[in-house]
């Protein structure tokens, strides 16, 4: 098990060795989010990556999640 906090980008790291990524904390910039799943979902990974997200109903974290992904499908 290893935990990271994403405020510090993380530059550089491979994690190839694992399988699942765990995101506890809203993370406001999707780049970041995109990287912290890239950290796992790399070349050389020979499993599926999993991405779990933590998301408590009737939060700010929770309106804070489906804002982003609003903006993710405009985008996209």
């Amino acid at each position: 098990i290893l935990l990271l906090l994403l405020t510090y980008r993380l530059h550089g790291l491979n994690i190839i060795e694992a399988t699942h990524v765990l995101l506890v904390e809203p993370i406001l910039n999707p780049a970041h989010e995109l990287q912290a799943i890239g950290r796992v979902h790399r070349i050389g990974q020979t499993k599926s990556t999993v991405v779990h997200r933590f998301l408590i109903k009737a939060t700010i974290e929770r309106r804070m999640q489906a804002m982003l992904k609003n903006c993710r499908q405009k985008v996209f």
